[in-house]
């Protein structure tokens, strides 16, 4: 069940987690899954927020504040989901039919956001020439400092560029309390990167990269002639 899924998943962080630190070669290798796969970059490094005290399927208490971002099976199945219509090239008969765009409905509270925000993330780290437009209603809920319904909020989250995010969480996992590492660790951070260059207000920018995220507020002509690898509506 899920619960079972979720200890096996923060057991495998930690053994992957503790030996990327200690071993080359074993760093090299979770690189590689978690570029490979956006579902590992969650299970491995992947950071969320959650502000409101809710109970465990085993009745105990969860409290507040960042965890580690352990997918849901509907999560699995919205990545698979997004890379699927992520995966249908322009100008082909497929994107002529707009099975190159989705639209998703989904109740509050299953993690929709966060989902695209760590895709949008995983894509930034890994890809060259990714160009990503994201978009709400208004504009603090794209950007705005110390706000935790941002969108740029929950992206370096989950990168590990906001330090607020602990390095590490006491967690339960098969009956013991164990520390689970929490924030994305600074070598995953690319080189070179400064705050003051590349995390400018409605973009974050790769610094050795061609990748790019860009944020707007929703608006007739948002995005008319913006050429982008992606755009994701919050609405």
């Amino acid at each position: 069940d899920g619960l079972r899924w979720r200890d096996k998943a923060l057991d495998y962080r930690c053994l992957v987690r503790d030996r990327a630190e200690h071993d080359m070669i074993a760093k090299a290798d979770a690189i590689a899954l978690a570029s490979d796969d956006p579902i590992m970059d969650f299970i491995l490094f992947g950071a969320i927020f959650e502000p409101r005290d809710r109970v465990n399927p085993d009745g105990s208490l969860r409290g507040k504040g960042w965890y580690p971002l352990i997918p849901y099976e509907f999560q699995v199945r919205m990545m698979r989901w997004i890379q699927e219509f992520m995966a249908v090239m322009p100008g082909s008969p497929e994107a002529r039919l707009g099975r190159g765009d989705g639209i998703l409905e989904k109740a509050r509270g299953m993690a929709g956001s966060w989902t695209f925000c760590g895709y949008i993330a995983n894509r930034w780290k890994y890809d060259d020439g990714f160009v990503a437009g994201v978009m709400s209603y208004k504009e603090d809920l794209v950007e705005k400092t110390n706000s935790t319904d941002s969108l740029f909020y929950k992206i370096e989250g989950f990168l590990g560029l906001d330090q607020r995010v602990p390095e590490y969480r006491d967690m339960l996992i098969n009956g013991v309390i164990r520390q689970v590492p929490l924030r994305s660790p600074a070598w995953l951070i690319p080189e070179g990167y400064d705050e003051r260059k590349h995390n400018q207000e409605l973009t974050l920018a790769h610094p050795t990269r061609t990748n790019v995220i860009n944020g707007y507020s929703t608006g007739q002509r948002t995005g008319v002639g913006a050429r982008s690898t992606m755009m994701f509506i919050d609405e």
